[in-house]
């Protein structure tokens, strides 16, 4: 990815504050979203309803990297259920590249 810029997710506030400073950004040409970094501070609902309303103000190309976590927090089986629902949000590409 070139002219890249990484979010992760400290608090809300600053989250987007940081996702439109990328997005006004001319010398960004993408945004890539560290889900994880929502996994773990936010329940499966606000994770969710957090991405859609912060992707709706968006211009840019976004990627959302989203590899599976080695550190134990997460099963397969919820890795693979977090995958399906995250394809349906619009204007963001999964990379699920680790």
């Amino acid at each position: 990815m070139s002219n890249c810029i990484d979010i992760f997710f400290k608090d809300y506030e600053s989250f987007l504050e940081s996702l439109e400073a990328a997005d006004r950004n001319e010398d960004i040409e993408e945004i890539r979203i560290h889900f994880l970094s929502l996994y773990k501070k936010m329940d499966p609902l606000q994770q969710i309803l957090v991405l859609q309303m912060s992707l709706n103000k968006l211009h840019k190309k976004c990627f959302l990297y989203f590899p599976f976590p080695s550190d134990g927090s997460m099963t397969k089986d919820l890795y693979q259920t977090y995958v399906r629902e995250l394809k349906k949000l619009k204007n963001v590409y999964l990379d699920l590249d680790s």
